[in-house]
């Protein structure tokens, strides 16, 4: 599975693996998934052009408000803080 994933990514782009994922994603757990994304982004203390592009991306292909997404932003910097 992790193959076929992982194919996906390169032929199409991690966007091609969001959508797909997010049409199992109930909507529920959407922000849910962004603070998780968010977290593992943040947890070695560095945060690249092409990990902020993603959560970009993440959160807007999720349909988060930017103002909630940058509340799960905040929240999630100082859970990682330490």
């Amino acid at each position: 599975m992790f193959d076929k994933l992982l194919g996906m990514v390169r032929r199409e782009g991690v966007a091609a693996l969001i959508n797909a994922a997010k049409n199992y994603l109930p909507y529920s757990l959407q922000e849910t998934a962004f603070a998780v994304a968010t977290g593992l982004v943040l947890s070695d203390g560095y945060v690249t052009e092409t990990e902020q592009s993603f959560l970009d991306d993440l959160y807007q292909s999720l349909n988060i408000s930017d103002e909630t997404a940058t509340q799960i932003v905040k929240v999630m910097i100082i859970k990682n803080q330490g």
